[in-house]
């Protein structure tokens, strides 16, 4: 909440953030993808990407540059919980997620924020461009827990960004 331009007067910010959840960080590639295409396109609707790549980045780079052993065990464990905290932040600061369900199966990761977002009650949509089955049955397009979470929300599962990104728009703004 703001003060708006006259004495007296409120105005309020409409949340406009989507988390960015998947396992698009993890690959040189796909994290380039992430950044030069997935974002742009958020953004060109009028959301506010939030993404969870890049924030650790040089950190994680110095940790694994380490000799295995105790000393870089605990600098990554300590690395994880600091990730693990930040990521639990933007998604608590986000009025939406944007979900990536691509692979065999949902990244685990992803699904833990899928979850975690539809219990905060955040407009979820998921894309799942991989032609691969990847469903507890021909009901669901994925694992059908995850698919429920996002199915309750409002959202659905999608075979491209556009219209994830459409439908999370059409929900948030």
């Amino acid at each position: 909440m703001s003060s708006g331009g006259r004495s007296g007067t409120i105005s309020y910010t409409k949340n406009t953030r989507v988390y960015l959840a998947g396992p698009d960080g993890f690959t040189p590639v796909l994290s380039n993808w992430h950044r030069d295409v997935l974002m742009p396109a958020v953004a060109g609707v009028g959301l506010t990407p939030v993404s969870p790549w890049g924030n650790f980045v040089d950190e994680f780079g110095a940790a694994f540059a380490m000799a295995p052993g105790p000393a870089r065990t605990a600098v990554l464990a300590d690395l994880d919980k600091r990730v693990g905290e930040a990521n639990t932040k933007m998604i608590e600061t986000s009025a939406g997620i944007l979900a990536q369900l691509d692979g065999v199966d949902v990244d685990s990761g992803t699904a833990s924020e899928i979850g975690y977002g539809s219990a905060l009650n955040l407009f979820i949509c998921g894309v799942r461009s991989d032609f691969r089955l990847s469903s507890d049955n021909e009901g669901t397009r994925v694992n059908l827990q995850v698919e429920y979470f996002i199915t309750r929300t409002g959202g659905h599962v999608h075979s491209a960004n556009e219209p994830a990104i459409a439908e999370l728009a059409a929900l948030i703004l």
